[in-house]
């Protein structure tokens, strides 16, 4: 009896100290740890199968913190941020979670102004979700602003070796550096895992097989499509071969790596280069469309030498290319061959309802072109700008705006800016707009609060953030839709009187109270009349 009780003495002081390490919780799906502090983060790695939930913004600057071991629990973010994590190792395998096996899950976890040098196999959010002896986790709605990854092969933002799944996961003005099977989200897919509603906005920059989703895909997928409803902005770059926007290369036995309805809008660079794969595409690739410039630097020589570049991609060994465009440039030094929709197409592969820039390549197909087998057609730009010159098979999948190319139908629609000034900004968008996303290109991204009523949005930005005629960026995400193709505008001078932002080109002259008289400063909490530059008057209340 004695001993009953010691046991249960013991088992009670067990359970009371793992809950002192959180904030509450006791681990479980219902009742996960509560985790609201840097130290209560460095205790994750104590129990790694456990379930946790994030309950405040962390701050890990100055903090030194070691990469949470093997995961295979369930860590929820809940849409707090964990801010400055930095690992300047230079080791393999960096990462703010060491690996993430199966059947680990990591959820809503934002990242801000991250900082990691590490070797092989690194990345910021993990060094590895999965690999190729393990399957890989979920990671699902994680989001990456302001932060710097540099390391040696096999590297990507939110995991740099993968076998596992990523499900709207997004990195904002993220830089990704490093030597072989650099990717915006992940570097090697082992596992043949998914990549849906993702999107990168930032730098790719590797030596060879480069990717801005994904440098290199191996394995059969399980899932439809590899590539669903995912957008690239900004560069992605390779100093070799070979480099995509999407996908840098599958393994020459990989047959599944499908890309579905999604769009490019970043310059990609390289050799064997294309907007959406490199050399080669194994397979589908449906829906899809690239707006950013593609540039072929040289012949990529790997046993053999590969001249083959193009618009969507360098090679396509077994298809097909379906209701797609490309309405950038496509340049390529004197020794390569260069396309808008293909450099280098297998015999019997169909390629159908393809469009290209007639200003901005010199052919539809490169290799082997022969218009009567491929169903490709060069449009004027002017000519793009109309959805009726398109002839998709499926034009409900389509939409236009003024002003742009065709887009995606679930894709949002680009933002408009009304106001762009140092102090504010705001502007009209979709009913359903949800989200966003704004970007000074003399600064950080601008994260700060935006009001969002019925598609009209807005946002008051604190002083020293934007800078007279700087380019502003700004995507816009609607509910369950892809974000939208970016708008920009040049950030204007604040308003001459303190308290009124300028409307739009108009400047304020003077402000007035109620009684007429003229005041230097807006009066919180009552009716002002601003008077503009132009004569117009209009009753304000800040």
């Amino acid at each position: 009896m004695k001993k009953f009780f010691l046991f249960a003495s013991l088992f009670g002081a067990s359970i009371t100290m793992t809950a002192q390490n959180f904030a509450g919780g006791t681990g479980t799906a219902d009742d996960p740890y509560q985790v609201a502090t840097a130290e209560q983060l460095k205790e994750v790695t104590n129990f790694t199968t456990a379930h946790f939930i994030q309950t405040a913004d962390i701050d890990l600057d100055g903090v030194e913190f070691e990469s949470i071991g093997t995961f295979t629990g369930v860590y929820d973010g809940n849409g707090y941020s964990i801010d400055y994590y930095t690992n300047e190792s230079g080791n393999n395998g960096a990462g703010l979670f060491s690996r993430l096996n199966t059947p680990g899950v990591i959820k809503n976890v934002t990242m801000k102004y991250a900082e990691v040098i590490g070797g092989n196999w690194s990345g910021i959010l993990c060094s590895t979700n999965g690999n190729w002896e393990v399957l890989g986790g979920d990671i699902i709605n994680c989001t990456i602003y302001d932060s710097y990854l540099e390391a040696a092969e096999s590297t990507g933002a939110f995991a740099g070796v993968a076998a596992g799944n990523f499900v709207g996961c997004r990195a904002y003005n993220v830089t990704v550096e490093g030597g072989e099977h650099c990717g915006g989200i992940s570097g090697i897919n082992e596992g043949g895992g998914r990549y849906k509603d993702c999107s990168f906005h930032g730098n790719v920059i590797g030596s060879a097989m480069v990717g801005g989703i994904c440098s290199f895909y191996n394995g059969e997928s399980k899932w439809d499509y590899a590539f669903e409803n995912c957008v690239v902005y900004g560069n992605v770059t390779s100093s070799t071969g070979t480099v995509g926007g999407v996908l840098g290369q599958p393994n020459w036995n990989c047959n599944s790596a499908h890309i579905i309805n999604c769009a490019v809008m970043a310059d990609v660079t390289g050799q064997g280069v294309g907007a959406f794969g490199g050399n080669a595409l194994r397979g589908k690739l449906q829906n899809c469309y690239a707006t950013g410039n593609v540039k072929a630097t040289g012949i990529w020589s790997h046993g053999y030498d590969d001249p083959w570049n193009g618009g969507l991609c360098a090679v396509n060994f077994n298809g097909p290319i379906e209701d797609c465009y490309f309405s950038g440039v496509i340049t390529g030094t004197d020794d390569v061959k260069i396309a808008g929709v293909c450099g280098r197409n297998w015999p019997g592969i169909t390629v159908a309802r393809t469009y290209y820039n007639a200003d901005g390549a010199p052919m539809g197909m490169g290799d082997g072109d022969e218009p009567d087998n491929y169903d490709t057609k060069a449009l004027l730009p002017e000519e793009m700008l109309s959805l009726s010159n398109f002839k998709f098979a499926d034009m409900s999948k389509w939409q236009i705006a003024e002003g742009t190319t065709p887009f995606l139908a679930n894709q949002t629609a680009p933002l408009k800016i009304t106001e762009c000034t140092e102090s504010r900004v705001a502007g009209t968008g979709e009913a359903d707009l949800e989200f966003v996303y704004m970007y000074g290109s003399l600064a950080e991204s601008v994260i700060v609060p935006v009001t969002i009523n019925a598609g009209n949005w807005s946002a008051d930005v604190p002083e020293d953030i934007l800078t007279e005629t700087e380019t502003l960026t700004v995507i816009g995400i609607g509910k369950d839709k892809m974000p939208s193709m970016v708008t920009k505008a040049k950030v204007q001078k604040g308003s001459l009187v303190e308290g009124i932002a300028s409307n739009g080109e108009k400047k304020v002259e003077a402000i007035y109270n109620v009684a007429g008289q003229c005041i230097a400063k807006a009066a919180q909490g009552q009716v002002n009349i601003v008077k503009y530059s132009d004569g117009s008057v209009e009753k304000v209340i800040k």
